[in-house]
């Protein structure tokens, strides 16, 4: 039998990726931001070893394909493999479990005690057949009939080895962004901050490529702060600690509070707490975004701010693939889907889930659907559904202003994305018919 340091690794989406719409829809839950790279990358530096194969979603592949060229997608694996599910926790000890599943068999899966959802696998070969990627596939490949190993939960917590909910990235991005640092000590950071800047503390990394201005603050106290290549702080900034800023991204005199990451291109101003931006989203006026996720592409109007915190000081529930789940936490904010985008003034309730593509105005006190415009004005609101046309055409403009040119495989995907989520708006009533302003 084959070492396991010499059998390839593959990363596979399980059908926990339906609790991650609507920021799973159009990519694989191991492209999420968390901390200072993406979980992809963390557990490939966790291993030491890079994926040679992604197990995908059918209609993802092609994209997938697209984004991540030096490793396979969807083919199958003839020879001994290692499987890890792509939303395993950092703190999981992959190579210790794997080590100890080895000793039990050729062929072995690491299923969590209290949900039996795969978390680790060791195969002789295998195939994205072998994985379910919805919880309405029929469970028939290999890793539900080979021989099983229950990942018993230690400590008083009873913490699961992976995510299981979308706050739960939120929540521990800190620690996620302290672990990044520690990681990346080697890099330079030793970058001439002018004089009229403010340190506190010492875990401050910036790239040599980065631009800092003055009369910028980092408050490096309570955490670090890791500023990445190219990124831009502008004048009147303050940032504190554990913060990421991705490459290219830029801080528009803005305030960064503890816990948030900044993905690359970004651009962000106003207050931000404890939230993950992913990549080429727009903030650039004055509002709160608290403790909340952010797809791609999304643009969020001036003044724009949601809430993340109830006037009862009680759990923030959230819906879950059609239920509502109690968060157990008493801050939440909101998951805003690739591609939405806010009007201004837009305000946005506890807890609230806005889909791909959707635009939203007024005081958003629902979720709204996948390729929606929702109005909610006073005790008014009405959703109608987005022409597929129409958001193709204002992604490919979004994206021509970054100097990106959509390629087909996107197109294709989006139009499948559509498709897939009409049943969503058929249940919340989205009519169909032109969007009038009245």
């Amino acid at each position: 039998m084959k070492r396991l340091g010499e059998r390839r690794l593959v990363i596979f989406e399980s059908s926990l990726r339906e609790f991650f719409h609507p920021l799973s829809l159009t990519r694989p839950t191991f492209d999420f931001l968390h901390g200072g790279s993406t979980i992809l990358a963390k557990i490939e530096q966790g291993l030491n070893r890079k994926a040679s194969d992604l197990f995908v979603p059918k209609y993802l592949e092609r994209a997938c394909a697209e984004s991540h060229p030096q490793q396979k997608v969807n083919e199958h694996v003839g020879e001994p493999c290692l499987l890890v599910n792509s939303l395993v926790l950092d703190s999981l000890d992959a190579r210790r479990e794997f080590e100890r599943a080895s000793a039990l068999g050729q062929e072995v899966v690491i299923v969590d005690e209290q949900t039996s959802l795969p978390i680790l696998a060791i195969l002789e070969e295998c195939g994205p057949e072998d994985v379910f990627f919805s919880s309405q596939a029929k469970r028939k490949g290999k890793l539900v009939r080979s021989k099983q190993v229950v990942y018993k939960r230690s400590g008083n917590s009873g913490a699961s080895p992976i995510f299981l909910y979308p706050w739960q990235l939120m929540s521990s991005n800190g620690e996620a962004i302290s672990y990044f640092f520690e990681k990346s000590k080697t890099r330079a950071r030793g970058r001439k901050i002018p004089s009229e800047s403010e340190v506190k503390g010492k875990r401050l990394l910036i790239s040599e490529t980065s631009i800092v201005e003055r009369f910028v603050s980092f408050d490096c106290t309570k955490g670090p702060i890791v500023i990445d290549e190219n990124a831009t702080i502008e004048s009147f900034s303050k940032l504190a600690g554990p913060c990421y800023i991705g490459k290219n991204a830029k801080v528009i005199s803005a305030k960064i509070r503890s816990g948030t990451s900044i993905g690359n291109h970004c651009k962000v101003s106003g207050e931000v707490e404890e939230s993950i931006m992913f990549e080429y989203s727009n903030k650039s006026h004055e509002g709160f975004l608290g403790h909340s996720i952010i797809g791609s592409w999304v643009n969020l109007g001036a003044m724009t701010t949601n809430s993340d915190l109830k006037n009862t000081y009680g759990n923030i529930k959230v819906s879950v693939a059609g239920k509502e789940v109690d968060s157990g936490m008493v801050k939440v904010g909101c998951f805003l889907g690739d591609m939405s985008k806010t009007a201004i003034g837009t305000m946005i309730y506890t807890g609230i889930k806005i889909g791909v593509a959707s635009q939203v105005f007024g005081h958003v006190v629902r979720d709204v659907p996948s390729f929606t415009i929702a109005r909610f004005f006073g005790d008014f609101s009405s959703f109608t559904e987005l022409y597929l046309k129409s958001a193709i055409a204002t992604q490919e403009r979004m994206m021509k202003r970054r100097n990106i040119q959509t390629t087909r495989s996107y197109i294709e995907m989006i139009k499948k994305v559509f498709l897939m989520t009409r049943k969503e708006r058929i249940s919340a009533k989205v009519r169909r018919g032109q969007f009038i302003l009245a």
